[in-house]
């Protein structure tokens, strides 16, 4: 008998090739559980690190804001 094994990846992270949760890289976010992939940054918006939940818009020191994105909350900047 196999055992079934569901992969559910956390928000910030993936699943790959190999069936392993691995975190979304910077420029890209995932808001939600699952194991879609991460979804690219719009233009003038990054992540800080990688395993981001939300892209933030570059001000002018290159510094992430709190002005966030998330296409799966609403579509625009909030």
């Amino acid at each position: 008998m196999h055992k079934i094994i569901f992969i559910v990846c956390d928000p910030g992270f993936y699943r790959n090739q190999d069936d392993v949760c691995e975190a979304c890289e910077i420029g890209t976010s995932k808001h939600k559980p699952g194991n879609e992939t991460c979804a690219r940054c719009p233009p003038s918006f990054t992540t800080s690190s990688n395993a981001s939940v939300l892209c933030g818009r570059y001000n002018s020191l290159l510094n992430i804001s709190p002005t966030c994105y998330s296409k799966a909350l609403s579509g625009h900047k909030k």
